[in-house]
């Protein structure tokens, strides 16, 4: 099983993938320069991770430490932290990570959060 790990000043939760998919996509900086003679040079500068998660559906308490995470970002000024492990492909631990996540639905009367999709763009701390 897949656990995805994530941490800030204030707090670490850890959250087990259930569904599928995480999905790992490379972001190649590079820019491409055509010359006057209708050629084309690649700037390349590096490469970046982007991990999109599916976490399925969860208690409104869970969800809400998690929207936390993506909110200190902005108040405390740091990318959170994630680890990933149980996945062979992937080896995640302790990247700062820019975290978005997409809309809240709300399945029920009790608060339980579906489709729930996070995204984390691998990046450099925050000064």
């Amino acid at each position: 099983m897949i656990e995805l790990k994530i941490t800030d000043l204030q707090d670490t939760q850890t959250y087990k993938i259930i569904t599928a998919p995480l999905v790992s996509s490379p972001i190649i900086a590079e820019t491409d320069v055509t010359t006057i003679d209708n050629n084309i040079s690649t700037y390349y500068t590096g490469t970046k991770r982007q991990f999109t998660i599916d976490l399925g559906w969860m208690s409104k308490a869970d969800y809400t430490a998690l929207v936390a995470f993506r909110d200190r970002q902005y108040t405390d000024l740091k990318y959170p932290l994630i680890t990933i492990t149980g996945d062979e492909n992937i080896n995640v631990t302790n990247l700062p990570a820019k975290m978005t996540l997409n809309a809240q639905n709300v399945a029920d009367h009790c608060g339980t959060v579906t489709n729930i999709q996070v995204v984390f763009r691998e990046s450099k701390q925050m000064p």
